[in-house]
């Protein structure tokens, strides 16, 4: 919870990492509208047609399908928001948290990756997300809101510390174990599981979990903070 705190006290309190702040919430936003969008069209004509197949009226089919899209989206979309807002947009996210770093410790790694690594690293983060996204789905039916926590802090932990282990050559595969060697790793997945369910609260605190992930990573690797900082 220290370095959520930390993080939020730096992107919130120095204007200077607005610009860092603002341009990935509003491209994650955009890109969770768009697949709602495509969710609800692919999602409706499917039932309409089920409900005309089964003999039933379109139009109720395609009414429970909007209901039940509803219902699914009610308790799973701030998990999916909190994915798409990391999976697709990490590169953007990457600018606030080398920022972080460079402003909390003097100096930041930035390596040039081959595209492809980076494009199979992301493909992998998606198919993990989905996958977990998926179990989720299930798991509320049997026993709500405790799945989409922990499920949330398991996709945090990995998301939030993401930008700043790729800078360093530390990928999906290998990003756990770095992970839990920092300390704090746990309190803070578990604050990540938490915020993650809270609508409007999940979206503004992004960045400082962003930042906050930034600076465990840092702290892990023994990197002290420049004392005219705190």
């Amino acid at each position: 919870m220290n370095h959520i705190l930390a993080g939020a006290r730096l992107v919130f309190g120095d204007p200077r990492f607005r610009p860092y702040v603002w341009k990935p919430l509003l491209l994650s936003g955009l890109l969770f509208f768009v697949a709602l969008a495509l969710g609800f069209a692919l999602v409706i004509p499917f039932f309409s047609w089920a409900g005309a197949a089964l003999g039933v009226a379109a139009i109720l089919g395609g009414t429970l399908g909007a209901v039940l899209y509803g219902v699914g989206i009610w308790f799973m979309g701030s998990v999916i928001f909190i994915s798409i807002a990391f999976t697709v947009s990490a590169f953007l996210w990457e600018k606030l948290s080398f920022e972080v770093e460079q402003e909390l410790f003097g100096g930041a790694p930035r390596p040039k990756h081959p595209q492809g690594l980076l494009m199979a690293d992301t493909a992998l983060r998606i198919g993990h997300a989905t996958t977990l996204l998926c179990c989720l789905g299930i798991l509320n039916f049997i026993v709500p809101v405790l799945p989409a926590i922990v499920i949330g802090a398991w996709l945090g932990m990995h998301d939030f510390t993401a930008p700043t282990l790729m800078r360093r050559g530390v990928f999906f595969i290998g990003q756990t174990k770095h992970v839990v060697r920092a300390k704090g790793w746990l309190p803070f997945a578990i604050c990540a599981g938490i915020f993650s369910i809270v609508p409007l609260l999940n979206i503004v605190l992004l960045p400082a979990l962003v930042a906050g992930g930034t600076i465990m990573i840092c702290q892990g690797e023994g990197k002290v903070r420049r004392s005219s900082l705190g």
